[in-house]
């Protein structure tokens, strides 16, 4: 198995539980060629959820989701291009989420 092959038989993909044990289904599969590496959630309102991933493209940037693909995005490409802004330590604050990151 080549290490293309490995990688993309173990990628993290942003699931949803829906409905009891076993029933997860696949959200978005933000970087299809790889490892997004989905991490860092946190809930900014009863719909919503701001986490960070790596689409293969922009590098490692927060992202929002309700759940849905359709309402799936990066919210800014925070390093332009392939740069990573590495955004950590996210918290809600007056209904605004807070956190750092790094950029040019």
């Amino acid at each position: 198995m080549t290490g293309q092959e490995k990688a993309k038989r173990f990628t993290f993909t942003l699931q949803c539980l829906q409905g009891g044990p076993g029933r997860n289904v696949l959200v978005l599969d933000i970087n299809p060629l790889g490892d997004s590496n989905a991490r860092d959630f946190t809930a900014t309102s009863s719909r919503k959820i701001c986490f960070v991933a790596d689409d293969g493209v922009h590098g490692t940037e927060l992202w929002q989701s309700n759940g849905m693909a359709a309402g799936t995005h990066r919210v800014s490409d925070i390093d332009p291009g392939a740069g990573s802004s590495n955004p950590i330590g996210a918290v809600l604050s007056n209904g605004r989420l807070l956190f750092t990151a790094t950029h040019p």
